[in-house]
């Protein structure tokens, strides 16, 4: 285990179970993956029906038809347990798709029950669809999202813990919290390339960087990495040639575009894998060889739907729902992340993809 992960497992996050759970999930046949899947989607929604009120009135109201949030009251009760009772495709149906914006409440009103502060790991989104807010995960669910993307990007022969990782990424500018994104970069191994101030001078220093030490990977905004790309191309410079330990380059939280891609990729000289994610639900889908996006189904549950809510076929666009499959601290079920997508026309139930 790496310094992270220790940390980690001392603060009381099951790191070993976690790891050890994704790896059995992955390994089951296709119908076994799917059965489980089918299992715990039932599962967490009755979890949070009967554990967190916030998400139970959501559910109220709209079978009640009502527009506006109340408390559940008798007859809102019985509908839930009456929905309970149903099979999981027409429970499914029945429930209400969540936006940012019926999580426009105070953190406290939406902790489900027997979970608070002092046993779960807070987060907050970065704010960019103009709708942020903060939101927990369970110490297994947490545990699980770092299970799930050291296996993710073991998958691709990065070591998370082992290979140097430079980090483009922003950082808070003063005070605690910039000290603890320090100390966290430590522990996990790796060195911040601060992306607020990427002129030419700032670029070329990061370029130095990579001549004094054993990169072994990249990982960050899109945007940021590809503005190193284009200066490396006027400066006729491959990237790895000045560092011959990188292996590959993972772009993250904005869109990668094939062009984009074929120059970073002749810039860095390494693969660059694009990765979708968001806060809120961690790795959603990673990009394999072929480049088509490997949904994690077995950490999130995602869906693709028109402007009704119906389903859309594969090489259809439609609006991205998920549901965090194991976060018992806080329900995200049907979540409508605010982004568009469309399935691959090989994506089949038990190996979704995105194109």
């Amino acid at each position: 285990m790496s310094w992270f992960e220790r940390t980690l497992q001392a603060s009381g996050f099951p790191i070993k179970k976690a790891e050890a759970d994704y790896l059995h999930l992955n390994g089951l046949s296709p119908a076994d993956k799917v059965d489980w899947i089918r299992q715990q989607r039932k599962a967490i929604v009755g979890h949070h029906l009967e554990n967190s009120p916030f998400y139970s009135e959501l559910v109220a109201d709209h079978l009640c038809g009502k527009s506006t949030q109340r408390s559940a009251d008798a007859s809102g009760s019985e509908l839930i347990d009456a929905l309970l009772a149903e099979d999981l495709e027409t429970l499914w149906s029945h429930l209400p798709i969540m936006t940012k914006s019926d999580l426009q409440r105070p953190l406290s009103e939406r902790y489900a029950q027997g979970y608070s502060a002092r046993n779960t790991h807070k987060h907050k989104t970065s704010g960019s669809s103009g709708h942020p807010f903060v939101f927990v995960k369970d110490r297994y669910a947490h545990a699980y999202s770092w299970a799930e993307i050291k296996q993710l990007y073991l998958s691709w022969g990065i070591e998370i813990g082992v290979d140097l990782e430079a980090r483009f990424y922003g950082i808070p500018l003063k005070g605690l919290a910039r000290h603890k994104e320090r100390l966290k970069d430590k522990l996990a191994h790796r060195q911040r390339m601060v992306i607020f101030d990427l002129s030419d001078t700032k670029l070329e220093a990061m370029v130095e960087r990579f001549k004094k030490h054993p990169f072994g990977y990249i990982n960050g905004y899109t945007s940021s990495i590809v503005r190193l790309g284009q200066f490396l191309t006027q400066k006729g410079i491959v990237l790895k040639d000045l560092c011959p330990t990188i292996k590959a380059c993972v772009v993250t939280s904005e869109i990668l575009f094939e062009e984009d891609k074929i120059m970073l990729e002749s810039a860095l000289g390494v693969p660059v894998i694009n990765e979708y994610g968001a806060s809120e639900l961690g790795v959603i889908a990673l990009a394999e060889p072929s480049g088509t996006l490997a949904v994690n189904d077995t950490s999130v549950y995602l869906e693709l739907v028109d402007d009704l809510g119906n389903p859309v076929p594969n090489g259809a666009q439609g609006r991205v729902i998920l549901t965090a499959l194991h976060n018992k601290s806080h329900a995200l079920i049907r979540y409508d992340i605010g982004d568009l997508a469309q399935w691959h026309e090989g994506s089949v139930p038990h190996a979704p993809k995105l194109a």
